[in-house]
């Protein structure tokens, strides 16, 4: 089965942009009667919830989706995907002890589709079209517990990128 490719947002002519868009909304939509089904809560943000304010859809450069969940519902998403996901559709992304995505979020990807970001250029992983999922977790009551997680949360995005980004870390570049 031939897939469609999409490139860099920087690279892309207004007909496959458009494309890109329609498909990001199936997912968006496959994900939101997904969640309502099984009573998840979701919410947009970044672009996306730019985008749904302001312009009533998507804003113009977006190239993904990006939603977040509580914690407690991205666990059972995650055990009901296995279950009931349309896995004929879509992949469900997320950095295991045998892969790693290379990126902190899970996601939901559409694998007829090829859009390759350029830091993932070498990785042997599903580079569909996607819709992002963050986690969001807690906040401890106590100041020490705060740190921790703050700790284990930069550890974890050092670990799953394995790369600083292009825009931020001077200063732990500097220390390496």
């Amino acid at each position: 089965m031939a897939t469609e490719q999409f490139f860099k947002p920087y690279d892309i002519d207004e007909e496959t942009l458009k494309k890109m868009k329609e498909k990001m909304l199936g997912l968006l939509v496959y994900f939101r009667d997904f969640c309502n089904q099984h009573d998840l809560r979701f919410w947009l943000i970044g672009g996306g919830a730019i985008g749904a304010v302001r312009e009533h859809g998507f804003i113009p450069w977006d190239d993904d989706v990006d939603i977040q969940m509580p914690s407690d519902d991205f666990d059972r998403f995650v055990e009901l995907w296995d279950k009931y996901g349309d896995k004929d559709r879509y992949v469900f992304c997320k950095t295991t002890r045998e892969v790693n995505y290379h990126h902190n979020a899970a996601s939901l990807r559409d694998p007829l589709t090829t859009f390759i970001c350029t830091y993932n250029k070498y990785n042997d992983i599903c580079h569909g079209i996607a819709l992002e999922i963050g986690r969001v977790f807690p906040t401890p009551d106590s100041k020490i517990k705060q740190y921790v997680q703050v700790f284990w949360g930069l550890t974890y995005s050092l670990f799953n990128n394995q790369r600083l980004p292009n825009n931020r870390g001077r200063k732990i570049r500097a220390l390496t």
